[in-house]
């Protein structure tokens, strides 16, 4: 081979070796951008979640703790929180009320939450028909307000799950809202009031037997927390 076809040869191999560089470069600065987060849940499970279809809005805090991010929503029924981290977009499923991310970065990220909704969860346990397992369709809910904490409650610190079992009528409107289940037997019915105005200002979409309306039972939960909780209203 002459000097001239060596000195060719040389020049391909170098460009080559550059173009491999850049490969490499490119890739390693896909892996760095990745890397905080070891894990991220952005998708439910498909057959619980449809968050195409937003029910309502609740409450979202996202804390830091050493290696993890945790993201609580005040609502047990699958959330989509919409929310940043060092100026990044992110959105996070989150079911059961809370959802822990690993995060490998050196240092805490910034964080800020943008939204909290609800949405449409397809096998909430706290969510279910009780009258009568014949029935075509279920009661369906379409939206509600997050209730309001008892200031009772929030003045000694109480917090903690609360179940209500109610009728849904053919109208779609909740009637006769009881707890079943709460941190403290709710004595004094504070739970009760602050759930039922919720219920009573939510729609549904009434259950339905051989095509027509009917009358149905439910339960549903709802998580109480103190750091979700508004700065309660100064006196007037």
């Amino acid at each position: 081979m002459t000097t001239e076809g060596r000195r060719a040869d040389d020049r391909q191999g170098w460009k080559a070796i550059r173009h491999l560089r850049a490969r490499c470069f490119g890739w390693a600065a896909i892996v760095w951008m990745m890397a905080p987060f070891a894990s991220e849940s952005v998708l439910a499970d498909s057959s619980r979640c449809n968050c195409s279809q937003i029910v309502g809005t609740c409450r979202a805090t996202i804390q830091f703790r050493t290696n993890r991010i945790l993201i609580e929503s005040s609502r047990l029924e699958c959330s989509k929180v919409t929310w940043y981290t060092n100026g990044q977009p992110r959105t996070s499923i989150v079911l059961d009320g809370e959802e822990n991310i690993e995060w490998l970065g050196s240092t805490p990220p910034s964080i800020e939450i943008q939204s909290c909704e609800v949405c449409v969860d397809r096998s909430n346990p706290y969510d279910r028909d009780t009258a009568f397992s014949g029935s075509a369709t279920q009661a369906t809910l379409v939206a509600i307000p997050p209730p309001e904490y008892p200031a009772e409650y929030r003045r000694i610190g109480l917090e903690g799950r609360v179940v209500v079992a109610f009728q849904v009528d053919v109208m779609g409107r909740a009637r006769n809202v009881r707890v079943v289940d709460s941190p403290n037997g709710d004595p004094n019915g504070f739970w009760l009031a602050s759930v039922s105005s919720a219920l009573q200002a939510a729609n549904f979409v009434p259950a339905r037997r051989n095509g027509k309306a009917v009358d149905s039972e439910k339960q549903m939960a709802f998580r109480f927390k103190l750091e979700d909780a508004p700065p309660p209203s100064p006196p007037q």
